[in-house]
């Protein structure tokens, strides 16, 4: 067994480290990795780099999340299969931000793109914790924090440690 931390933004830098750190675990034949992570969250896309990443694994991963798990981190906790938070925690999921400027083409292009996004996420977060994608939607439309006992009955983590 072999500890990985992700503390701070869910973003490239981040996933490089922790794609490195995976790899070097597996070749040393680890079939389980914890995962400390503490992340007030970062991009979609980087996010579901460490999604597939986790998700594509041979390893058990066992994810507890500590202090601040929003955003972006809420998919990467989701994808562990042992998935824990301490009972000092904030969880947030929100919808999609993002500023644009362009031509009314490209802002329509974009918005399609982030509604999609949006619905990758949802069905994603459904797969991972069995939570149905519209009960994920109605939470991020309206921005919702949530503390460890609300988070268990999302099934977003198995255990309040």
């Amino acid at each position: 067994m072999s500890k990985i931390y992700v503390i701070g933004p869910i973003n490239e830098d981040a996933y490089r480290t922790f794609s490195e750190d995976v790899d070097k675990l597996l070749q040393k034949r680890n079939s389980l990795i914890e995962v400390e992570l503490v992340s007030a969250g970062g991009t979609f896309y980087d996010g579901l780099a460490f999604c597939g990443k986790i998700r594509s694994s041979p390893a058990t991963f066992s994810i507890t999340a500590h202090g601040l798990c929003h955003s972006a981190a809420t998919l990467v906790l989701a994808s562990g299969d042992i998935r824990q938070a301490s009972s000092e925690i904030s969880f947030m999921v929100h919808e999609t931000v993002e500023r644009m400027k362009g031509s009314s083409e490209y802002l329509v292009a974009q918005a399609q793109r982030l509604l999609a996004q949006e619905l990758d996420w949802e069905q994603l977060m459904e797969e991972c914790t069995g939570t149905p994608a519209d009960v994920w939607r109605t939470m991020s439309k309206k921005t919702t924090y949530f503390g460890a006992q609300e988070t268990l009955q999302f099934n977003l983590i198995n255990k309040i440690s």
